[in-house]
C-alpha cells in the first residue's frame, strides 16, 4: 500500500503541502534570501543550518507524498479517471507548475548557500530572491482563480455532481467496502494534493513582503473552508459508515481480528436454531440483541495491503460461533442457508464479501465469496437468515456493522 498516502487526511494533505514556508522560517521569508543566507554572522549560523535541514526534509517529504498519491491513483482509478474534467487540467497544471518551480528555487537556495565567497553567495541569493518574488506574484495573480475552478468542480452538490458520479462508478467496479473506498479516495486525493499545494502557494505569497498580496489571508482562509466542505461532500457521497469501518480496520495494527458491532437493519443480533432436517446445523435467526463479532480478513491481514477485494470471516466473540453458508439439496430443490455455530461436519462456506448497500449508505450487504455471489436475506416471518440470488436483490438484508 502507498504508506504515505494511506496516512494523509484532508487536513494533513494541506499540512504536508505547507512545508516549505514553515521550514524556511519567518526570518528567511521576511528578510529575504540575501540577508539571511548571505550572512556570515556567527550567531546566525546555527539558525541557518536548522532552516536548511528543515527545507531539505520538507522538500523530500513533499515529493514522496506526491509520488505516493500518484501511484495510488494510477493503480486504483482505472476507468474512473475518465471522469476527470478536461476543463480542470489547465488549472491543475498551473498550480503544479508554480509549486514545482518554487520547490526548485528552494532546493537551489539550500545548495548555493554553501558558496564560500560571501559576495558571490549574496549575489546568487539576490538572483534567487528575484525569481521567487516573480513566481509568487504569479501565484497571487493566477492561483486564486484556479482554486475557485477546482472548487466549483469538487464542491458541486446534487446527484449529478462529480463526487456522486465518482462514488457510483467506484461502487459498480468494487467487490467490497475497502476497495470501494480506496477507488473513491485515490482520485479525490490527487485533486486535494493539488489544492493543498495551491493553498501553500497562497500562504507564501501572503508572507512575501515584495509581493504585496494584501488579500492573501482572506483568500487562503476561504479556500481552506472550501476544502473542508469538499471533505464533507466526499464523506456523504461515499458514506461515513464505510469510511469509519475502513479507517478502524486499517488502524488495528498487527491485529488479525477486528471487533465490530453486528446486527440487522432492525438492530437484531443472531442466535442458532436447529431445524428438524437431517444434515443441517444451527440456522442463524435474527432474534437477539446487538452482538460483538470479529471481522477477520479471510486471506490474512496482509491481504489488506493489496488492491484486490478481500473476503472476511465473521465470528461472534462471546460464543465463538461462526457465520457460514450451507447448501442443502440438489438441482431445483437446492436451498442455501446461513448457519451460526462451530464444529460442523458438513461443508460450509465461511468467506463473505461486505459492501455498502449503495454509495453513501450506512448499511451493508453480505454475499458469498463464490461464483454464485448469493446475498444474505432475512425471512420476515421466521427471521431465519437465508440466501437469495446475487446483487442487486430487493430481498437483500441491510446490515449494520460498526467499529467497537
Amino acid at each position: 500500500m502507498s504508506a504515505l498516502a494511506e496516512k494523509i487526511g484532508t487536513k494533513l494533505l494541506v499540512k504536508f503541502a505547507c512545508g516549505i514556508a514553515g521550514a524556511a522560517g519567518k526570518k528567511a521569508f521576511e528578510q529575504g534570501f540575501e540577508e539571511f543566507f548571505g550572512s556570515d554572522e556567527q550567531n546566525l549560523q546555527k539558525e541557518i543550518a536548522d532552516v536548511k535541514q528543515k527545507l531539505e526534509e520538507a522538500i523530500g517529504l513533499i515529493r514522496d507524498v506526491k509520488k505516493s498519491i500518484d501511484n495510488l491513483a494510477s493503480q486504483l482509478a482505472d476507468s474512473i479517471l475518465q471522469l476527470r474534467s478536461d476543463s480542470l487540467k489547465g488549472h491543475l497544471t498551473k498550480i503544479d507548475s508554480l509549486y514545482n518551480s518554487i520547490i526548485d528555487i528552494f532546493e537551489t537556495v539550500v545548495r548555493d548557500s554553501e558558496i564560500a565567497d560571501l559576495e558571490k553567495r549574496q549575489l546568487r541569493m539576490r538572483e534567487l530572491q528575484k525569481r521567487l518574488d516573480s513566481r509568487l506574484k504569479e501565484v497571487a495573480k493566477d492561483v486564486p482563480e484556479s482554486l475557485e475552478q477546482i472548487n466549483s468542480f469538487l464542491g458541486e452538490e446534487g446527484n449529478s455532481s462529480f463526487l456522486k458520479q465518482l462514488a457510483q462508478c467506484a461502487f459498480d467496479n468494487s467487490e467490497e467496502f475497502r476497495i470501494f473506498y480506496l477507488r473513491c479516495r485515490a482520485l479525490v486525493y490527487s485533486y486535494w494534493a493539488v489544492v493543498g499545494r495551491g493553498i501553500e502557494l497562497l500562504e507564501m505569497a501572503t508572507k512575501a513582503p515584495k509581493v504585496h498580496f494584501s488579500e492573501g489571508e482572506k483568500t487562503t482562509a476561504r479556500h481552506l473552508g472550501y476544502l473542508e466542505k469538499q471533505q464533507e461532500l466526499f464523506e456523504a457521497s461515499v458514506g461515513k459508515a464505510t469510511i469509519d469501518l475502513y479507517n478502524s480496520l486499517m488502524e488495528a495494527n498487527g491485529e488479525e481480528k477486528f471487533k465490530v458491532w453486528f446486527a440487522t437493519n432492525a438492530s437484531s443480533g443472531f442466535s442458532g436454531y436447529t431445524l428438524p432436517m437431517d444434515g443441517l446445523g444451527p440456522i442463524a435467526v435474527a432474534n437477539a440483541g446487538w452482538q460483538k463479532w470479529y471481522l477477520t480478513p479471510a486471506s490474512g491481514r496482509e491481504s489488506l495491503d493489496s488492491f484486490s477485494g478481500s473476503a472476511y470471516w465473521l465470528q461472534e466473540i462471546e460464543t465463538g460461533d461462526w457465520l457460514g453458508g450451507l447448501t442443502a439439496g440438489t438441482g431445483y430443490l437446492t436451498s442455501k442457508y446461513v448457519v451460526k455455530g462451530h464444529g460442523f461436519k458438513v461443508p460450509i462456506q465461511w468467506n463473505w464479501y461486505i459492501k455498502p448497500a449503495a454509495p453513501g449508505s450506512d448499511r451493508f450487504t453480505i454475499r458469498q465469496d463464490d461464483s454464485s455471489g448469493w446475498v444474505i436475506s432475512v425471512d420476515q416471518a421466521t427471521k431465519l437468515l437465508i440466501m437469495h440470488g446475487p446483487l442487486p436483490s430487493p430481498t437483500a438484508e441491510l446490515f449494520q456493522i460498526l467499529p467497537v
